[in-house]
């Protein structure tokens, strides 16, 4: 499995623990000096004459890099370089979706990193749903993984509803799938394989347990004050208790999708939504 290249990395890494005192992880001058990374994010690159920055972006789960078209569009016509990416088990065959991992998602943000950090640029992580959330998540694992900013469109960083009732049907096993409520012009499957709600699950358990002062670089979140599935007010405390203030930027945008929880393209995101990230990129790149 795919995901088990970052695994061994981490497990090699806690056997060091024992005698310096720090993960392996955590020690690296880069992540991106280990060959082992690989990821499947190359085909999407796009490297722009005279870039200052270079964007990552990344969908939410069981969408399709395509919903992100018009936001990489945007960040290019800023002169950003930008790699939007397709996470592992989203490339149209299911039993991959079903097989797919937390480590698989990971190591494909890490090879999205590493493919932009090397041209030598600060990277910008922009990310959607559960995108949004493996941004972060990747940079408390990686401590030499340093994002110059976060752009968050409904980031799957605190949600409504507590999803720990899924762990019920482990019994039924990782082919057990639920119907997607994601609209069908937004998804790539119109089923989610439990195991990858439980994947997420254990991604936030690490994530809550992990030293979040690494997350205190600018950012932006946008967010429909009625999204079913993120709690904005969640995200406001989350923002306040972490001592985020100071460096994120929160704003309330409406959907213009029955659908609130989709922000993510000229069809669903407002004007003033796009203003707003346009800015905020704009002063990214134009800081000297």
């Amino acid at each position: 499995m795919r995901g088990q290249t970052l695994l061994t990395l981490k497990i090699f890494g806690l056997g060091l623990l024992l005698f310096w005192g720090q993960p392996q992880w955590a020690q690296a001058a880069s992540p991106c000096d280990q060959e082992a990374v690989t990821g499947e994010a190359r085909q999407t690159l796009s490297v722009r004459p005279g870039a200052k920055a270079s964007a990552l972006v990344v969908h939410g789960l069981n969408n399709s890099s395509q919903m992100m078209s018009d936001v990489e569009a945007s960040l290019q016509e800023m002169g950003l370089n930008t790699l939007n990416l397709t996470l592992y088990g989203h490339h149209g065959q299911f039993s991959e979706f079903q097989a797919a991992t937390q480590e698989d998602w990971l190591e494909d943000v890490l090879s999205g990193y590493c493919e932009l950090r090397n041209l030598g640029l600060p990277v910008i992580f922009v990310g959607y749903s559960l995108g949004g959330f493996l941004g972060p998540y990747l940079s408390t694992q990686w401590r030499a993984v340093e994002f110059k900013a976060f752009v968050f469109l409904a980031p799957a960083l605190v949600l409504h509803r507590p999803l720990d009732w899924l762990a019920r049907l482990r019994i039924l096993g990782r082919r057990f799938s639920l119907p997607s409520r994601a609209p069908k012009d937004y998804r790539v499957y119109s089923k989610v394989p439990v195991s990858a709600y439980w994947e997420f699950l254990e991604a936030k358990e690490d994530f809550a347990e992990a030293d979040l002062e690494r997350l205190r670089v600018p950012g932006l979140v946008l967010i429909d004050p009625r999204d079913e599935l993120v709690s904005a007010e969640g995200l406001r405390q989350f923002i306040s208790e972490q001592d985020l203030d100071d460096y994120w930027k929160f704003v309330e945008v409406k959907s213009k999708h029955s659908y609130r929880h989709i922000i993510v393209d000229h069809k669903t995101l407002p004007a003033g939504g796009w203003s707003q990230l346009n800015s905020f990129v704009g002063s990214l790149v134009s800081e000297k």
